[in-house]
This record gives C-alpha cells, structure tokens and sequence, in this order.
C-alpha cells in the first residue's frame, strides 16, 4: 500500500495531523451559515474545525491558516462541547480567550456575541490580543472559517508488520539492535514519515504488538534533555508535549540519573523481560550510543 495515499488529505487541506485535516475557506460567511453549509460545500463530510490541547500547536504553524486575520471556528460561547450536536462534537478541554475586550460568555461591548472567532495573522491594532488567542462575537459577521475532515478510521497499515492503535500504525523492531540516531533514521527507511513511537499507552500496545511482551527494552521517540522551553516533547511530527512520565525512580530519572552519570539522554522502555531488574513498562534514560531494539510509529 502507497503510504503517500494514507496520509493524503484533499486538494487545498493541511494534515492529516492525528487523522484530521484543516481548511481555511476561501470566502466570508456568518457563523451560522458556515455552521449549516459552508464547510460542508468545500467537502462532504466536514465541520467547523475544533481547536484542542492535541491539535493547537499544529494549527498555530500553519500559514495558510494563520494568515487570515480572524475566523470562525466550531465554538459559540454558551456551548461545553466543538461542535455541539453533530458527528464532530468533542468536549472543550481548554480555553485560550483575548481578555482586552472578548472574553466568554460574553464582551461587554459587544452585543448577541455568542461565536468563538479566532485571531490568526494579529492586526496592527493594540485593541486585539496575540495571534491563537479566541474572541466571541456577533454571529452574524461574515468571516472566513476553519473546517476540519476526519480520515476514516479504516485506514489501514502498510502491511501486516504493522498494528493499527488510535491513530498510528506501531512495530517493534526486533531483527537488529541499533542506536538511538540510527533507530530514528531505521524507522523512516522501514516506512518513509514513520518515527520512533510515543508510548503514552503501553497497557494497550502491549497486548497488540508482536515483540512488546517478550523484549528487554527498547528505543521509544523521546528524549530526556528538555527542549529550549524546558518541556519534555515526544519526537514526533507534532512535537506533542509530553503530559505524563513513567520513570523508573530506582536509579532512572529525568533529566539524567544522578547515579549513571551524564550524557543519558535517550529514553528506552523496560520490556517484559526485564521484570526481574526492572518493572515493565517505565522507562530509563540510557546513554543514547547503546543498541537496542526500537518502536516504530507512522501516523494515518
């Protein structure tokens, strides 16, 4: 199967990122039109765009997108869940208001302003906050608008090697140990855009990859030195920021483990194997010249 045709969005679309796609329209419409029809008339089956914890970072680099001075996006400020009452609802899980003047429920100079605009390339005005940031406003102004289109969850892995879970397709790559580095680059040449895998659900994979129960460790997409912000980030397409750690606190700890010395920067998951030494599933910051087995993820 041509991975190229996996990870293709439509004509015009941005993504796939976590199996969605972005579009910003062409034209302006109101809210509540581009709501009812206006997505849906650049393709069957899309809606106006959530903007979520998962998906913020991807959107914010993207020119096409962010160009545009303000748009519409599937939010009105009375509403718990992105669009609320279709196939596409999902909860709200935070929220990132302009505070100079909108604010939800409501800007206290602005009347029926109940639909969540974004600001994208910021205006040279200092009336209106940074770009990213959400105003609510009159509904009826005719703006452009963010759509989003989720790929099937069909899709299937390039071959049998790899397991589909979520939104990745995973394989343990157990014929040859390898450094880190060249685990990073073994895994693009197995499955061009494929990368060392997040294991933010080990339970899961476990039960479903071949090689998962049976290894000692292996390289997972993520290093221990902290990025220049100073969080943790998986090393991943998205660069998504790495919520919650599994380190072994024995002797393993972020950023190196005071006891093993420096330059352990690289992080392996202890396999079932290890369960005499180690306990299965957390993870150890290893010197990143040592050869291990690795995991493999490619986006679909």
């Amino acid at each position: 199967m041509n991975v190229s045709t996996l990870q293709a969005c439509p004509d015009g679309w941005v993504g796939p990122h976590r199996s969605v796609c972005y579009r910003l329209s062409d034209d302006s419409l109101g809210w509540n039109e581009a709501n009812a029809s206006g997505c849906q008339e650049l393709q069957e089956g899309a809606y106006l765009a959530s903007v979520t914890h998962a998906n913020k970072a991807f959107l914010s680099k993207q020119e096409s997108i962010i160009d545009s001075d303000f748009y519409w996006v599937g939010l009105r400020s009375g509403d718990a869940e992105w669009n609320s009452g279709t196939a596409a609802a999902e909860p709200v899980d935070f929220t990132n208001w302009e505070v100079v003047r909108h604010q939800e429920p409501s800007g206290s100079s602005v009347t029926n302003d109940d639909c969540v605009l974004l600001i994208g390339e910021v205006p040279n005005d200092e009336e209106y906050g940074a770009s990213g940031t959400w105003m609510d406003w009159d509904c009826s102004l005719e703006a452009y608008f963010l759509c989003e289109l989720k790929k099937d969850p069909g899709v299937a892995c390039p071959n049998k090697n790899w397991i589909r879970h979520n939104d990745a397709c995973y394989m343990l790559h157990d014929i040859q140990n390898k450094t880190f580095a060249e685990a990073e680059e073994r895994c693009d040449q197995l499955q061009p855009g494929a990368t060392l895998g997040s294991v933010t659900d080990y339970d899961a994979l476990v039960r479903i990859v071949p090689g998962m129960d049976t290894a000692t460790y292996y390289w997972i997409g993520l290093r221990s030195t902290p990025a220049p912000d100073g969080r943790l980030r998986w090393r991943t397409a998205d660069a998504a920021e790495v919520l919650s750690t599994h380190w072994w606190y024995a002797e393993y700890d972020e950023p190196n483990g005071a006891r093993i010395g420096p330059d352990h920067d690289c992080v392996r998951v202890s396999g079932r194997r290890s369960a005499e030494l180690y306990t299965t599933g957390e993870w150890e910051d290893q010197h990143c010249s040592r050869r291990s087995r690795f995991l493999c993820a490619l986006r679909v």
